[in-house]
């Protein structure tokens, strides 16, 4: 079974369709709150990570180059 996905904001340019749907809502919380992440992470990098939000931020850009 196959159903449209629920539009939360419709947005048509012409009939370019480019509504936000849930899950583009749930794609752009996921990027700022990464990007937030990389920024806390990044304040003072070292070549030996001592700093536990460095370690994270490294673990997670390791997973999601594995999943690309």
């Amino acid at each position: 079974m196959h159903h449209a996905p629920t539009v939360i904001v419709p947005i048509h340019l012409g009939e370019l369709d480019l509504s936000i749907t849930a899950a583009v809502l749930w794609t752009l919380i996921s990027v700022a709150l990464v990007i937030i992440f990389g920024l806390l992470a990044r304040r003072r990098v070292a070549h030996v990570p001592h700093r536990l939000t460095q370690n994270l931020f490294e673990i997670t850009i390791d997973f999601v180059r594995s999943q690309i």
